[in-house]
């Protein structure tokens, strides 16, 4: 069960990491949109970082259950995740709708 959670706790912190690195850039092209697009944008963002925090809360949640608690945690962690990269993922998708119309 130890490595189990450890490999969870890892997977979990790393892609946390890795999905804030892709937000700074996202934030990046913001800055570059106009300012219909901004709006939308931010409500987008807005709701990733949220998400974001909550995934960390429940990362720490893990990393401080015990044994009993193991699976609640887990579950709970795994969700956020999946929540934060559905955010994220909306995210994307209107960055791209947004640099789509300043094309066209």
């Amino acid at each position: 069960m130890t490595t189990r959670k450890t490999d969870l706790e890892e997977r979990l912190s790393n892609e946390i990491q890795r999905l804030e690195a892709r937000v700074e850039l996202a934030k990046a092209q913001l800055a570059k949109e106009k300012a219909d697009a901004k709006v939308e944008m931010r409500s987008l963002l807005g709701a990733v970082e949220s998400k974001r925090e909550e995934a960390r809360e429940r990362l720490s949640q893990l990393r401080e259950s015990g044994s009993d608690a193991w699976d609640e945690a887990s579950e709970g962690a795994s969700k956020a995740w999946q929540e934060l990269k559905v955010a994220y993922n909306e995210l994307e998708r209107g960055l791209t709708r947004a640099a789509d119309a300043a094309t066209s």
